[in-house]
């Protein structure tokens, strides 16, 4: 007799069997007789469960409800209770289930592409050598920190953040950014000072609690180390007291690129914005 005529004429399944079957451990089968959704036969021989085809189908309807988030206690009620309405009842929630999950997958790819463009237009910062004088509009930022932290804190801060809101905030991808306390730092650190730690791209929508006004700001990008901020500032001072520009708030760094995207520090891309005015 062959091996497939044997298995057409198997009507009964140890546990151990069903769970293989379903790849599920034995305390789930266990569970769902203990529920009350499957009823397996006792050996008389040796008192060991043998579960039907009956209850192999039932495991199968469990198993597919539990996928789409279904309570133990829905699923009993609708096998109890199942009827044609119930039925299709349980279809249109299936099908609102996975529409769900297509609408989450799809703002989870918006998300990601959003980050790829952002590295992207970050890497093309590096061909950019000389001051640029920007106008920018009002820009939606989350404020993470409004103190100033060291870089190492950054990621506990966003952390704790995330703890007290609901919004996810993406590290990969996603801009941190410092504004910078020129005059309160120690002249002998070769970092500056930072007064608060807030996350900006402009390819995502943040539900934002900090906004950076609009106006004339002064850019300079560099690579490598952030170190060269404290070297690389006092020469966008100077374009700006060149240029008839005055400084009216406090200088930015921008890092597009950082230790959340590569271990690489020369692969660091950091921007430098001071916001400014005209002096005439």
């Amino acid at each position: 007799m062959s091996n497939s005529k044997r298995r057409q004429e198997k009507t009964y399944f140890k546990i151990g069997e069903v769970a293989n079957l379903f790849n599920v451990g034995l305390d789930a089968i266990r569970y769902y007789e203990e529920m009350g959704l499957i009823k397996p036969i006792r050996d008389e021989r040796n008192g060991y469960r043998r579960y039907s085809v009956a209850d192999i189908e039932k495991i199968s309807m469990i198993r597919e409800m539990l996928s789409l988030n279904f309570s133990i206690r829905e699923i009993k009620d609708f096998d109890l209770n199942k009827n044609l309405e119930g039925t299709l009842n349980i279809l249109q929630k299936e099908l609102n289930v996975i529409g769900d999950r297509i609408d989450a997958l799809k703002k989870q790819q918006r998300s990601i592409n959003a980050r790829i463009a952002s590295i992207n237009e970050a890497s093309d910062l590096k061909s950019i050598k000389e001051i640029r004088v920007l106008q920018m509009e009002d820009r939606h930022c989350v404020m993470v920190s409004n103190t100033g932290i060291p870089d190492e804190y950054v990621g506990l801060s966003t952390a704790e953040y995330l703890n007290r809101h609901p919004q996810k905030i993406n590290t990969i991808g996603g801009c941190d950014c410092y504004t910078l306390d020129v005059e309160g730092s120690n002249p002998a650190s070769e970092y500056l000072k930072s007064k608060n730690v807030f996350f900006y791209s402009a390819e995502m929508n943040y539900q934002h609690n900090y906004t950076l006004p609009g106006g004339t700001y002064l850019s300079l990008t560099y690579e490598g180390s952030l170190k060269q901020t404290k070297k690389l500032l006092p020469v966008i001072y100077k374009y700006a007291d060149e240029n008839g520009y005055i400084p009216c708030g406090d200088p930015i760094e921008f890092c597009h690129i950082d230790e959340y995207e590569t271990n690489e520090i020369k692969e660091y891309v950091t921007e430098l914005q001071l916001p400014v005015k005209t002096s005439h």
